[in-house]
């Protein structure tokens, strides 16, 4: 299955080469020509990675675009491209989760490149999502039995090197959460 990116910028023109681009090189792309517009896309088609540009209707829409999608899916790999963004905002969007920040004037030179690490941060987003699935599975184990291998499944987790910090939080807080009932326990037997 190919991977979906929304592409994000005001500029028609652009967006439509990059579109055309991104097909040719067998993705599936979603568009938005600003914020607002990409926050519906996002909710309704689900992309497996963003990119955006930096400056749309405000100087700095891109920033905010980052913060919104990551509130929503705090997984989602986001590429900031921008002609005009300095190190600063460049700091910032990373800073923010955007994995990648490239600038528009060396793009073409960047491109093949920019493919690659879209098909390996979808692959990455997907692998997180399915240890999210594990982890909210594990959430569900009630018997002894049942949360003795939860726990040891999320051990398992936590022991991945590279965890997304989201998912490593989600896995201490449910494992936290499976071992309450024994903490409990040992409390009162103190």
């Amino acid at each position: 299955m190919p991977v979906k990116v929304l592409i994000v910028d005001d500029n028609k023109i652009y967006r439509d080469a990059f579109k055309r681009n991104m097909m040719l090189h067998n993705f599936d792309v979603c568009e938005a020509e600003h914020g607002g517009e990409a926050l519906e896309v996002l909710k309704a088609q689900k992309p497996d990675v963003l990119v955006t540009d930096l400056c749309m209707r405000t100087p700095t829409e891109g920033l905010d675009v980052i913060r919104q999608a990551k509130g929503i899916d705090p997984l989602l790999p986001i590429v900031m491209i921008s002609a005009v963004g300095t190190f600063e905002e460049g700091a910032i969007a990373t800073r923010l989760g955007a994995s990648d920040v490239i600038s528009k004037s060396n793009i073409e030179e960047r491109l093949e490149r920019m493919y690659e690490s879209i098909v390996v941060a979808a692959r990455e987003y997907e692998s997180n999502r399915a240890l999210l699935a594990e982890i909210e599975k594990s959430r569900q184990a009630e018997e002894p039995s049942e949360r003795a291998l939860a726990v040891k499944s999320i051990e398992d987790i936590l022991t991945k090197r590279e965890l997304h910090p989201y998912v490593q939080s989600e896995a201490y807080d449910a494992l936290l959460n499976l071992q309450m009932p024994e903490i409990r326990l040992t409390a009162e037997q103190d």
